[in-house]
């Protein structure tokens, strides 16, 4: 976690992104409020958590790879 931080991080999905913690370990860093430093409750970090999702987003895996370079009629 220390070594992957290159700046600090911004709030839960951030350290989860860039640390390589499981869900289960940020889950665990906040049960031991390990995030009040960051101003967030036990509570908000429990509720991020819950929206993480290695899931990509279809909105962007819609693009096709050669529109990137062409340009607008």
């Amino acid at each position: 976690m220390v070594e992957r931080r290159t700046e600090p991080y911004r709030d839960p999905a951030d350290l989860w992104r860039r640390s390589g913690l499981s869900k289960r370990q940020i889950v665990a860093l906040a049960r031991a409020d390990a995030f009040a430093s960051l101003g967030l409750s036990r509570r908000d970090v429990l509720w991020a958590v819950r929206g993480f999702s290695d899931a990509p987003l279809p909105l962007l895996d819609a693009r096709p790879a050669d529109d990137a370079t062409s340009s607008p009629p």
